[in-house]
């Protein structure tokens, strides 16, 4: 079960999918939000695919003056130069894992999954390709960015992917 309790998922009515889409929206967004948005831009519909977009836990936004604002985690500021905060980061992984376990659980491996969103919704798509689920199919961030010093960055190094390093970097 979620721990933070909160995401919402937009339901799937289609036929059975054999492979997943999650679309991570920005800061202050929504599911919902992301889902009109992406429909106006495009018909991003598949019969066989299952897109979700789930929405972020309302949450202390430290940005907002600490206001309540449904984001996938907190920063200190919007800077590429600020340090992450990573805490939060591993509160919001827990959800993401757990998000892709339920596709796993109904018969959708991670090499069937994508992952990608809008802001901080790529930024947290980013994490979850190059950090937490190393083997969905694939990623994409649209407006996004990682911090200077991401730990993103700092996993690959250590992982030995130093090419990908160079590419994301």
């Amino acid at each position: 079960m979620s721990r933070l309790g909160a995401i919402h998922l937009t339901k799937y009515t289609g036929v059975k999918h054999s492979a997943t889409v999650f679309y991570f929206h920005g800061s202050g967004g929504s599911g919902d939000n992301m889902k009109e948005w992406v429909r106006l831009m495009s018909d991003f519909t598949f019969p066989h695919i299952n897109i979700v977009y789930p929405t972020a836990p309302a949450q202390s936004y430290t940005p907002a003056g600490g206001l309540l604002s449904n984001v996938w985690f907190d920063r200190a500021d919007i800077s590429i130069e600020v340090p992450e905060k990573l805490d939060s980061i591993s509160e919001i992984e827990k959800e993401v894992r757990y998000l892709i376990q339920k596709e796993n659980e109904a018969s959708i491996p991670c090499n069937r999954i994508v992952v990608g969103g809008f802001s901080m919704g790529g930024c947290l798509a980013l994490h979850t390709a190059y950090r937490w689920v190393r083997d969905v199919a694939g990623v994409f961030a649209f407006s996004s960015f990682l911090n200077d010093n991401s730990i993103v960055y700092e996993d690959l190094k250590n992982a030995g992917i130093n090419g990908m390093y160079k590419i994301i970097k």
